[in-house]
């Protein structure tokens, strides 16, 4: 049995609707490399983004892909003043500009024009983006729609011509390893300061990840300057319920 909620876990707080682009049907099954995942560890270069009352301290429960891997929804709970709150999320698939960068690099030509429509990209710039398969099409980043829901602590950008109403920041996240046990994260944002942040998560399926993928997290760290001593293990700090695998 897959006990999720209980009594110390409050109702849902907050949950993104889906995009026009997202829209799923009661009977659509997720697709594969979708299911529970539980986040083991996460790390931050500023402590305080991954500590407990942290709204951006995500502990997982389930990470579920769609729309031929152009959508993804994502529940999540944090722990704020003694309470669990629970979030569900949805995320839409950038791989389009990161595949225009990638293959234009490669093949030595600029980047003119990059549409989030695949055909108008495709014919403006006389390009054709290589095939994916797999965990490829995981792979890259992914952008929270309506993350001012879920985050109040982000930035939001003034008018450009002045006035009152200001536009919130987006939460990005980039996805560097998936499989049907591990995903290896890096979560990308602007706090309400106006300085850049960047969190670090390893999720797995079960309690713990692999040596071999604890190599990875630790070199992904490194990579974005993220101290090793600051990689926290939140599953077993946890004080929500786990789900029951």
């Amino acid at each position: 049995m897959k006990a999720l909620l209980l009594s110390a876990l409050a109702c849902l707080v907050s949950a993104t609707e889906e995009p026009l682009a997202c829209l799923v049907s009661a009977t659509e099954e997720p697709l594969p490399f979708s299911g529970q995942f539980n986040t083991i560890y996460l790390a931050s270069k500023i402590r305080s983004v991954t500590d407990e009352n942290s709204e951006f301290r995500m502990l997982m429960h389930e990470v579920n892909y769609f729309k031929n891997y152009t959508c993804m929804s994502i529940k999540y709970h944090i722990r704020k003043n003694g309470k669990c709150q629970l979030h569900k999320v949805w995320a839409e698939n950038f791989n389009l500009l990161d595949c225009y960068k990638k293959y234009n690099f490669i093949n030595r030509r600029p980047i003119k024009y990059i549409f989030h429509d695949r055909a108008a990209s495709d014919k403006v710039n006389n390009v054709k983006c290589p095939q994916r398969n797999g965990t490829e099409n995981i792979i890259g980043t992914w952008r929270f729609t309506e993350s001012y829901r879920h985050f109040s602590r982000i930035y939001y950008y003034p008018e450009t011509q002045g006035g009152l109403h200001r536009i919130p920041s987006d939460f990005y996240i980039v996805i560097h390893f998936a499989s049907n046990t591990t995903i290896l994260l890096e979560a990308s944002f602007i706090n309400d300061l106006a300085y850049h942040q960047t969190l670090t998560a390893a999720l797995a399926r079960g309690t713990n990840i692999t040596e071999q993928m604890w190599k990875e997290y630790v070199k992904l760290n490194r990579q974005l300057n993220i101290p090793i001593e600051n990689i926290n293990n939140v599953y077993e700090a946890d004080a929500c319920p786990k789900l029951e695998q």
